[in-house]
């Protein structure tokens, strides 16, 4: 593998940041992490951002009073630092009002129209302004309002500028079904074949009388549909960065599934004059979570801001909580009440204790620590467990976290059973000095498993247990709560 391109979706400035968004940017981070470690730092590009664009932020910033602008740079910037706070090792961090993408993006949509991909209609249909986008009766509730928002959606009629995705729906078709788009869970590829047996009609790129959106290269009445920018930010980001085209992981929620399977393939084969290769490798839909047992809303009170749990677990306690509930991939619910009971039994008394206890002892008992050393390095275990690559390889972070937790009870269960402070270090040297060099290669083995996730936990533990062939004992990784 040459390189590594990964994005999450970008985040629409109307809520502020929340577990949600971190969940999604952790997975992602995680996975950079990974792959910069297997092919190298320099060939891994891991993009997030904001979509900012929109009737509906445009909404939201005259109701406090602001220009769109400055509207979407105050929430912008609370993304911003909220990544800094997780340790998210994004490459860039790309706005949708950043002059380069809205340049972009009028670049690709005029090589659209150039190739004969678009072509200028009327559209009739109801419009969601929550949503932002049209949709049909079959998505109403029986009351007609929108399932989503609880709104009643309305009845436009219009003049945009359409893409014939009819024309590239057979062939993405065959793409999804032969496997060169991997679209993951294995369970999401049926659901998008589904799309197809259900028709699909050509879609809007364009809408009129939308002030806040980026105006249409050749119609100045009409600015780009929000969603299809959107898209676009993946392929502006990295226009001047071409080694890195296509995506090879693209991780979102199931909610836009369709977009990113189908329309945005469509897309880019138009762009691309049919050539497959420049598509997206792996799509990667997660599910939806609740929080104890409710979807979150300001409403309910159960709204997660992901600083406040840096605030009280660290960063690496944060990013473990998020990411440590359930497997990815599937819907699930973060119990809240159950946070520290979690980072207790798992990282104070779990990975926390045992590197304290464990470079105690050597602190204490070791005596001959060339003889320590030299059986360190022939226990070590030589590269990456073959179970925890697979995992990691196949986005079971869920799993492998769950691995690395139990790798550290099977330690434990071996100090609870060889009781190395009990032995005499004088007459039983040689048994204390093999225990310990065992655990230590295995502590040393959970750091770099767990580095994806707790990257500053890894540092320090290998700091302790440093090159120089010295350890040091610890401060505490993980306070109890």
């Amino acid at each position: 593998m040459s390189k590594f391109y990964l994005t999450t979706p970008i985040y629409y400035v109307n809520a502020m940041p929340h577990i949600g968004h971190a969940y999604t940017t952790l997975a992602a981070d995680a996975i950079a992490r990974y792959y910069r470690q297997k092919i190298g730092e320099d060939r891994v590009f891991f993009l997030t951002g904001t979509d900012e664009h929109g009737a509906k932020i445009a909404e939201a910033a005259e109701r406090d009073g602001k220009n769109p602008k400055l509207f979407c740079d105050e929430i912008a910037t609370l993304f911003v630092s909220t990544w800094q706070r997780l340790n998210i090792s994004h490459n860039h961090f790309i706005r949708t009002t950043d002059e380069y993408h809205e340049q972009g993006a009028a670049e690709f949509l005029r090589a659209l129209k150039v190739k004969g991909a678009l072509y200028e209609g009327d559209y009739a249909g109801l419009y969601c302004n929550g949503c932002e986008s049209f949709i049909t009766e079959k998505q109403l509730r029986e009351d007609g309002l929108c399932k989503d928002h609880l709104r009643k959606p309305e009845r436009i009629v219009e003049k945009n500028w359409f893409f014939k995705l009819d024309k590239y729906l057979p062939k993405i078709q065959t793409i999804i079904e032969q496997g060169a788009i991997s679209v993951l869970p294995e369970a999401r590829t049926e659901e998008v074949l589904g799309l197809f047996r259900q028709g699909m009609e050509n879609f809007s790129v364009s809408r009129p009388n939308v002030r806040w959106g980026i105006p249409l290269p050749w119609d100045n009445a009409q600015t780009m549909y929000v969603w299809v920018e959107a898209l676009l930010n993946y392929w502006t980001a990295v226009h001047k960065r071409q080694m890195f085209w296509p995506p090879d992981l693209q991780i979102i929620g199931k909610d836009i599934i369709k977009f990113h399977c189908i329309y945005w393939p469509a897309m880019l084969l138009a762009y691309y004059d049919g050539d497959a290769e420049k598509i997206p490798k792996t799509i990667f839909a997660h599910g939806f979570f609740t929080v104890n047992g409710q979807k979150m809303s300001k409403t309910l009170g159960n709204v997660i801001d992901p600083n406040d749990l840096c605030d009280r677990y660290g960063r690496d306690g944060a990013r473990y909580l998020i990411l440590s509930q359930f497997p990815f991939g599937s819907d699930g619910d973060i119990e809240e009440g159950k946070f520290d009971e979690k980072y207790n039994a798992d990282l104070a008394n779990g990975i926390g204790n045992l590197v304290s206890r464990v470079t105690t002892l050597c602190v204490k008992q070791i005596t001959d620590w060339q003889k320590f050393w030299k059986l360190e390095e022939e226990q070590e275990i030589k590269g990456e467990k073959q179970d925890a690559k697979e995992l990691i390889n196949n986005f079971m972070l869920y799993e492998m976290i769950q691995s690395v937790i139990q790798d550290a009870r099977l330690c434990d269960e071996i100090l609870a059973k060889e009781k190395p402070w009990q032995y005499d270090k004088q007459k039983e040297q040689e048994k204390i000095t093999a225990d310990l060099a065992y655990l230590i290669s295995r502590i040393l083995s959970i750091a770099k498993d767990i580095a994806p996730f707790l990257p500053l936990t890894t540092k320090t533990i290998q700091k302790k247990i440093d090159i120089s062939k010295k350890i040091i004992e610890p401060v505490t990784l993980f306070p109890r709560k």
